[in-house]
């Protein structure tokens, strides 16, 4: 394994022993299953386990790559973090996910996600100036949401089940959201977008004025409920969406009731429908599929008036 190692590698302290770690670590990231107990498991679909856990899924054992994993830890390669309420010992952070992008080259066929392009470099797909909190919501709303899609009968004209367009670029109308789903007439396409952290709200308020010119759907999903209600109340301060009172204590609030005040404040200031609807990185994780279903054509009920688009 040592010779496949790119010389860079010297330059982040990157030795034979650190490989698999990095591996394990890359092919969860971008999607790949592990089966652990008898169970295959992935970003998409199941909670994230610790490092020593997801190891049982591969050819190696844990023990001889403790200390690799410590050390990345104590060199701020990896940190440990809550995701969809569960902690982990092995996110990575801006500068272990660019040691990633450097070092693991050779590996790329290994860790290369089947939603890849033949376009697209890794050995992190998508976005890897974002975290594993961010790369969760989008791979969660990729299982999710078609499934939603499917069963509200939206499929598109020619019968196809809500096809996904991965990380779409600048190229498709302009857009960047993390997702593109087609849908048909009655909707128009879906973009998913995925906030995780309060941080930069700039980013936040760029993102949602440039969607606001778009001819789509925005589903936005927020890495927990202080998030989303801290984003609108953001919204609401600069005065570029006037909400119905703000929202305070965001634990009282539920991703329905959230909706239902963005709808109604939409209405009420604005004159018009919106064009946006909110859910969590969990909620989409653990939550009632049903649930989600009931709430996405009560989207479609409200708004009927916006997203009906006139027949020719």
């Amino acid at each position: 394994m040592l010779d496949k190692l790119p010389p860079e590698a010297d330059l982040w302290g990157i030795r034979e022993a650190d490989v698999p770690v990095l591996l394990v670590i890359a092919r969860w990231f971008n999607g790949q299953s592990l089966t652990i107990r008898g169970e295959k498991r992935r970003l998409a679909t199941h909670h994230e386990l610790p490092l020593e856990d997801m190891f049982r899924g591969t050819q190696w054992d844990y023990k001889q790559y403790s200390d690799a994993h410590q050390r990345f830890l104590e060199n701020g390669f990896l940190e440990e973090r809550y995701v969809a309420r569960r902690k982990i010992d092995w996110s990575p952070t801006e500068q272990g996910r660019q040691a990633i992008q450097t070092c693991l080259t050779p590996w790329d066929d290994i860790v290369r996600p089947k939603w890849a392009s033949e376009s697209s470099s890794g050995p992190l797909y998508g976005d890897p100036d974002k975290g594993v909190y961010h790369r969760k919501g989008v791979e969660v709303a990729g299982v999710v949401l078609p499934q939603i899609v499917r069963e509200s009968n939206l499929n598109t004209p020619d019968g196809r089940p809500g096809e996904i367009e991965w990380y779409p670029n600048h190229q498709r109308d302009g857009s960047c959201h993390d997702l593109h789903i087609d849908t048909n007439e009655r909707t128009g396409d879906i973009g998913v977008e995925v906030i995780s952290g309060v941080d930069n709200l700039d980013e936040f308020i760029t993102k949602w004025l440039r969607y606001q010119n778009e001819d789509r759907l925005t589903f936005w999903i927020f890495d927990g409920r202080q998030t989303a209600c801290q984003s609108w109340n953001e919204l609401d301060s600069r005065r570029q969406f006037y909400l119905d009172g703000q929202f305070n204590n965001h634990r009282n609030w539920s991703a329905r009731s959230i909706n239902r005040k963005i709808w109604r404040s939409s209405n009420k200031y604005r004159g018009e429908s919106t064009g946006d609807l909110i859910h969590t990185v969990t909620g989409l994780l653990e939550g009632d599929k049903e649930g989600l279903r009931q709430l996405f054509e009560e989207y479609l009920s409200t708004n009927n008036q916006y997203l009906t688009k006139p027949v020719s």
